[in-house]
């Protein structure tokens, strides 16, 4: 599971929330979704102790945050991190979300899956990388997402790109969503992340039973293991994540997709 026993009512991320700043790590904890204040009703909280974070910045460089920010917090970004592998019954792989326009994500995101590869060469490692808008306010974001696919290249299992251009067409043309928020966003990006790396299971088999079931035929890590492996087509393992049959909120009950209209649309 991705989340440790209930408490209170609530289930705890089992993740590790790591920034050059405070502030952002600090909405996290405290339930913030988005620039708008907006508080989601959810049943899931993160812990305190999973966080790490410095002062300062990166400056919007990739080297930054690869040479300065990364050597320095990597100690305590690993220890943090085996305290949550410690808590699984079976440890299924690991996954990093990160930006690659800033200098945080790229770099800091760089070294980070580089020295977690060399602490567990033998799990599977994932990343999912959110690809900058074109427009975007970083005049080198093309830089630092460039340097962080080099360094993917050498270091994932398998990197999934989701770019922001593509996602807010996605919005704006399958949703019906004018002007779509960041929380569209990264709601329609979640979607397809679940669609994509979670198993569908039966309500007889439960997420256990499939683990051991299919670990024993493609991983000796399961669950993320089986997944990563049959998503991973390309000799790069550079993903997309996608999924087809999206329509707008409260068009569902009219609607009626054949696979002919699942072609004619495409997929997003």
């Amino acid at each position: 599971a991705s989340a440790s026993a209930a408490r209170r009512g609530l289930y705890t991320a089992r993740a590790v929330l790591v920034d050059t700043e405070p502030r952002v790590v600090q909405r996290c904890l405290q339930g913030a979704e988005d620039d708008g204040g907006e508080r989601p009703v959810r049943g899931w909280s993160y812990h305190g102790a999973g966080s790490v974070y410095c002062q300062g910045g990166a400056a919007n460089n990739w080297a930054c945050g690869f040479n300065v920010h990364g050597p320095a917090v990597a100690e305590q970004v690993l220890a943090t991190l085996r305290r949550e592998v410690e808590r699984c019954d079976r440890l299924g792989g690991l996954l990093a979300l990160h930006s690659v326009a800033g200098g945080t994500g790229s770099g800091l995101g760089s070294h980070l899956l580089q020295v977690t590869r060399d602490a567990y060469p033998a799990v599977p490692l994932a990343s999912v990388s959110i690809w900058p808008f074109e427009g975007g306010e970083v005049s080198v974001q093309c830089y630092n997402a460039a340097l962080s696919l080099a360094s993917l290249y050498e270091t994932v299992d398998l990197a999934v790109v989701c770019e922001n251009e593509r996602y807010l067409e996605l919005c704006r043309l399958s949703l019906g969503e004018p002007k779509p928020s960041l929380a569209s966003i990264n709601a329609a990006i979640c979607g397809n992340l679940v669609r994509t790396l979670l198993p569908s299971l039966r309500s007889s088999l439960g997420v256990d039973g499939w683990a051991v079931k299919c670990g024993r035929q493609l991983s000796p890590a399961a669950p993320l293991g089986p997944p990563l492996r049959a998503s991973s087509v390309s000799p790069r393992h550079f993903e997309s994540a996608a999924a087809g049959g999206r329509v707008a909120h409260g068009t569902e009950a009219f609607t009626s997709d054949g696979w002919a209209g699942l072609q004619r649309h495409g997929f997003a």
